[in-house]
């Protein structure tokens, strides 16, 4: 479980030209036991830009935000990953505002994006169908740089709030198996690229010690090649990052160009862990919770350092300590630096408007209803009892900067805003 509250400094809004970048961080926490094998060196993917330092802001009480007796409906949908987490705050956020109506429809974070933007998204049986327009938007990947303006010309500016740390966990089923598997990003980038179809594959062996692995052929479970994940996003950024060959055949994205070589797939991460669940052999990418979840394997990933990692509170916590974090909060955390990190995590975010007079049937107390339950999920949602297992959250330096987006009595520009005026953030 995860366990301090985090606290925040400042974010200005305006960076909204920085690209996407793979970027890296350090870690603590445990350190399976057995042989450590040193990592062939592959080369890196590049940065696309250099995060710009934040300005530090004075801290604020944790308590700034209470009980101000509004009441409002809010809908927000997209990522699978984030939906644990929100499904937990909602129910506990009932006990500290009861005229708020918070509810939160799980698809994609593909579909969440979309669907923030007021873009019809098509029917699917494996998800749900979300509302459109979104009041607010879950999703494991940022708007690019271009998406952004385009959003800015169109209705404003967005803001992406980064709400916990998660880890998409290697789920397998191998019975009659007793032993902790061990995979390599090189050998994991093999199996899910086709080439290793076997558990008893040298490659396996040696990266668990030299200890055979029974026969028995590899099931390969993916994300839905139609819709837009996430999860798939993480994965696949690390596996371009640990292998050349799954960077120039398939490389990083939401709709990953998979080879065909009859892999199952699920529509959500609950789906993907359920398939692997009822098959001997399988293997798929999941955030750490559904894994738990459906009892299965959770492989040890082979980190930067040669150490094999599980994702647990204390190494997605962490990696992401010393994530270098841009004042737009958009970047990638895969594959840490660090003894004990664990290499595949993501933050997950809360994609708003920063003028929320720009929510669909916007009032003034909807947008005061939103900004009280963002400050109470950075800072009482990340208490311990309020994350689920396979969550960690955000380090204490990030949080202090993120409370610029609510008190900022420098540049009242800079926070959040209602039809141009500066929301004043209510203290009961």
């Amino acid at each position: 479980m995860f366990r301090t509250a985090p606290r925040w400094q400042k974010w200005p809004l305006f960076a909204l030209v920085f690209s996407l970048s793979a970027l890296v961080l350090t870690a603590c926490g445990d350190t399976p036991s057995n042989t450590v094998f040193t990592p062939a060196a592959l080369p890196a993917l590049q940065p696309s830009n250099t995060p710009v330092p934040a300005t530090p802001l004075a801290i604020y009480p944790g308590d700034t935000l209470g009980k101000t007796g509004v009441s409002a409906e809010i809908t927000g949908g997209g990522s699978t990953l984030g939906e644990p987490v929100y499904t937990r705050w909602i129910d506990k956020y009932k006990q500290v505002s009861a005229g708020v109506k918070l509810s939160y429809q799980p698809s994609s974070s593909g579909n969440g994006r979309a669907a923030f933007q007021g873009t019809p998204i098509p029917t699917n049986a494996a998800v749900t169908k979300p509302t459109v327009p979104l009041d607010f938007a879950g999703s494991d990947v940022p708007f690019t740089g271009e998406q952004l303006n385009t959003l800015v010309n169109g209705k404003g500016e967005v803001v992406h709030i980064p709400t916990v740390i998660g880890g998409i966990a290697v789920a397998y089923r191998l019975d009659n198996y007793k032993g902790d598997l061990r995979l390599s990003g090189p050998t994991l980038a093999k199996i899910f690229l086709g080439d290793i179809k076997d558990w008893s594959d040298k490659a396996i062996a040696d990266d668990n010690g030299g200890a055979a692995i029974p026969a028995k052929p590899i099931s390969v479970v993916i994300r839905s090649r139609t819709g837009s994940s996430g999860t798939s996003e993480i994965f696949t950024r690390f596996l371009a990052v640990v292998s050349s060959d799954f960077r120039d055949r398939v490389g990083p994205g939401s709709t990953p160009k998979w080879p065909t070589f009859n892999q199952l797939e699920g529509g959500s991460n609950d789906e993907v862990a359920a398939t692997i669940g009822g098959r001997d052999g399988a293997i798929g990418y999941v955030d750490a919770a559904a894994a738990e979840g459906k009892n299965l394997g959770i492989a040890a990933i082979r980190n930067r350092t040669g150490r094999y990692i599980k994702p647990t509170a204390d190494t997605l916590t962490a990696a992401a300590q010393a994530a270098s974090v841009p004042d737009d909060f958009r970047t990638f955390t895969v594959y840490a630096p660090g003894e004990i990190s664990y290499p595949i995590t993501s933050f997950t975010w809360i994609i708003v408007w920063k003028d929320l007079g720009t929510l669909p049937n916007a009032t003034p107390e909807k947008a005061q209803a939103i900004a009280n339950f963002l400050w109470w999920s950075l800072h009482d949602g990340q208490k311990a009892e309020n994350l689920p297992a396979g969550y960690a959250p955000l380090p204490t330096s990030l949080v202090q900067r993120l409370e610029g987006l609510f008190i900022n009595n420098l540049d009242q520009k800079k926070i959040f805003q209602f039809k141009g005026q500066p929301l004043n953030i209510a203290k009961s």
